[in-house]
């Protein structure tokens, strides 16, 4: 009997890790023949082409009024809208699109995706020009644009069917090469167990529901039940093929997201969102805000007086506790305004809104007078007071720094007020 050779598993995983890279590059290289081919023969334009044209668009409509505007003048691969005064005079965009530009136009998130972008194109009368557009790929023809889906969709439709294709999800190396599991379904096993506690544990979370369970601890739970759920019907529809594993595996990364978003984003102690929320939400606001003068912006700088003494004479689980009820005081007054709320650091509180000064009045008194009644309900030894410093953008505030720093100078200066009378 010849003696077999043996192969260490080592060379068996680089040979497949070769094969694997080469068979990847020969498929992109095909792709690229194709995709370069259809360009060629006039099937479909660079994804550049859209952006191309949205960039002379901003040339022509620049120099026209609302009524001088001629929309045979711009590429039928832009998105236009005629903004005056707050009203659409024309527009060639579905009422979804036309929603998403207004949102954009006004400060709003602009929830465009990845590959879709807009300008705001100030035309020669004031009026404004919306320009939207898709970084991707169109088809040469309009009519294929209204008739079929567009490109980016079909050949990702095309990939995950050919990534599907093999019902063997699950495999190992040899060394024969590369062969099917008899594991596959102890895997699914596996998962189906994963599923069904975290049903469980969902239903118990529901089951002793209370209102001060944080509501991000039912989204977490939410999230790992239901990527395999979907995953495990779909594998109904499609026998062979291992999607609920493809779930878990989803919903352990919507998980891992929501987590480290959480963490980054909202302060542990007190819940409400950090320092980062709070810059971010005034570097996205101030461009709208300076072009809309008549509307307001406030920053609220708080700072709890005497906390170093709640620390020293009652301990910093004391002093963790009092931040714990300014928190929620400043949570529940905030409820009903547009903004956001933050713990900037240490005993500071700040809040950004979009408010008149009538209204920040009225916040700044509603604040004391919750801080007061939960003060009078509280039984403790100490008082929980605080200062406020507010600041209004003005033309003459040329940063979001410099909008922080008056609010925090007009608090310093409210404290030391106090200290004089005091």
């Amino acid at each position: 009997m010849a003696k077999r050779k043996l192969t260490s598993l080592r060379t068996v995983l680089l040979r497949y890790l070769l094969l694997c890279g080469c068979g990847c590059a020969l498929i992109l290289v095909l792709w690229w023949i194709i995709f370069m081919q259809l360009i060629n023969i006039g099937f479909l334009l660079p994804a550049v082409a859209s952006a191309q044209a949205c960039s002379e668009a901003r040339e022509t409509v620049a120099a026209v009024t609302a009524e001088t505007f001629d929309s045979n003048q711009i590429s039928d691969l832009c998105r236009w809208a005629v903004v005056q005064n707050d009203t659409v005079l024309q527009t060639n965009m579905t009422a979804r699109q036309l929603k998403i530009a207004l949102n954009a136009f006004h400060g709003g998130s602009g929830n465009l995706g990845y590959t879709q972008y807009q300008y705001d194109v100030k035309m020669a009368d004031g009026s404004f020009c919306l320009l939207q557009y898709d970084y991707a790929v169109p088809y040469a023809d309009p009519a294929l644009r209204n008739t079929l889906p567009d490109f980016q969709t079909c050949y990702l439709l095309l990939l995950a069917l050919l990534t599907a294709r093999d019902e063997n999800g699950f495999c190992y190396l040899d060394a024969e090469g590369l062969r099917g599991s008899t594991l596959f379904w102890g895997a699914k096993l596996v998962g189906l167990a994963y599923l069904a506690a975290a049903f469980l544990r969902c239903s118990w979370t529901l089951s002793n529901w209370k209102q001060e369970t944080p509501k991000e601890e039912l989204k977490t739970l939410l999230l790992l039940a239901l990527a395999p759920a979907a995953g495990f019907l779909l594998q109904g529809w499609l026998p062979g093929r291992g999607l609920l594993c493809c779930g878990i595996t989803l919903g352990l990364v919507c998980v891992y997201v929501l987590v480290l978003q959480t963490k980054f984003t909202v302060d542990t102690l007190t819940g409400v969102s950090n320092r980062i929320v709070a810059l971010r939400y005034l570097e996205s606001e101030l461009p709208y805000y300076r072009r809309h003068p008549n509307r307001s912006l406030h920053f609220l700088m708080m700072d709890m007086d005497h906390f170093k003494h709640i620390n020293d004479e009652y301990g910093h689980l004391e002093g963790d506790a009092a931040l714990v009820l300014l928190a929620g005081i400043l949570k529940k007054v905030c409820a009903n305004y547009n903004g956001v709320l933050a713990r900037y650091g240490g005993d500071e509180f700040c809040i950004a809104c979009g408010c008149n000064s009538v209204e920040v009045r009225t916040l700044i008194a509603s604040i004391q007078r919750e801080l007061d009644a939960a003060n009078a309900a509280s039984g403790k030894p100490y008082q929980i007071e605080i200062s406020i410093g507010c600041a209004r953008l003005e033309p003459d505030i040329a940063t979001v720094h410099d909008l922080i720093d008056k609010a925090d100078q007009e608090m310093y200066h409210l404290k030391t007020r106090k200290r004089g009378i005091s």
